[in-house]
């Protein structure tokens, strides 16, 4: 059975049960077939549920699977046992500091993602008076190859902010065991218009939701305080 959200991601789900995913570079879909796949799965293991999704001109396939809670050992945890609070902002990305403020430290946006940024915005106003389409007729060939170059762009600005945000935070579940986060409403400074692009630039929500992830389920506790 299919489930189609969107345009751009649906999900497969087997009713019969399990199907057993094999080792190697291709993987047997539930009613759609069997693909190659460019990344190799390294282990045999199982699922009922398969997400298709497209990012630019790429496509991927995700599949959940049942797993062990994983918990750090009190003996064996180094991480500091105190509460640090995180302000996220848009001149720094993060400033971090304990209680007492004996120790701190700032953490700074790539310079990848204002480089990407800027080459996205070079590349619309080169492309600001081109004629992409109009209500009622289908896109030109040359309105076909802009959208797919401006996806491409998207594309390579968000990898980069994912990949920022995952190894940030998995330095800071590894260092600190308790947290205290400011409760952004992220949806009402996007109506700034003079910060809505810093802030969509900076994935405030995605930084706070991996990194509660990783330390709650590391043993540790996250605590949003209101602004």
């Amino acid at each position: 059975m299919k489930r189609k959200k969107d345009q751009q991601s649906f999900t497969v789900y087997d009713g019969n049960g399990k199907v057993t995913i094999n080792p190697g570079k291709k993987i047997k879909i539930p009613t759609l077939g069997t693909f190659r796949l460019w990344e190799s799965i390294p282990y045999t293991t199982a699922s009922q549920t398969f997400t298709i999704s497209r990012t630019g001109e790429k496509w991927f396939v995700s599949f959940s699977i049942e797993a062990e809670k994983f918990s750090v050992h009190p003996l064996l945890d180094e991480r500091v046992d105190e509460t640090f609070g995180i302000d996220v902002g848009v001149k720094q990305f993060a400033s971090i500091a304990n209680q007492e403020l004996r120790n701190s430290e700032v953490v700074t946006l790539p310079d990848s993602i204002k480089i990407e940024q800027l080459k996205l915005a070079k590349f619309q106003w080169h492309n600001r008076n081109k004629q992409v389409g109009s209500q009622g007729k289908p896109p030109s060939k040359n309105a076909i190859k802009y959208y797919k170059k401006l996806a491409n762009y998207h594309t390579r600005i968000k990898n980069v902010r994912r990949d920022f945000i995952e190894k940030t935070t998995t330095n800071l579940a590894s260092k600190i065991k308790h947290v205290c986060l400011e409760n952004l409403n992220v949806k009402g400074m996007m109506q700034n218009g003079k910060l809505a692009a810093s802030i969509a630039r900076q994935g405030f929500y995605q930084f706070r939701e991996r990194l509660t992830t990783k330390i709650v389920s590391s043993g540790g506790t996250v605590v949003l305080a209101p602004l």
